[in-house]
């Protein structure tokens, strides 16, 4: 694909695809900067709220507990981690 394609080739590329220009636009802008037009990593704006570590614990829980609601096993867990500490 030419580095210098214009803005009507961008619009027609668009259409064609069924995307907006600025879509075209990033990945080509993406393309010509790290030369590939593979998808981003997912960036989490919230980090987990359950360790790793503690995966275990609740694996643990849940197979004692399996009838329990999600509410109910939040007050296990963080009883559990609380006596941990």
């Amino acid at each position: 694909m030419p580095f210098g394609i214009e803005k009507a080739r961008k619009r027609k590329l668009a259409k064609r695809f069924h995307v907006s220009l600025s879509f075209i636009q990033t990945l080509l802008g993406r393309y010509l900067e790290i030369e590939s037009i593979e998808p981003l990593p997912h960036k989490s704006s919230n980090p987990p709220q359950i360790k790793e570590e503690h995966y275990p614990i609740l694996q643990k829980l849940i197979e004692e507990n399996n009838d329990a609601t999600l509410k109910e096993l939040c007050v296990k867990m963080e009883l559990l981690s609380s006596e941990k500490n």
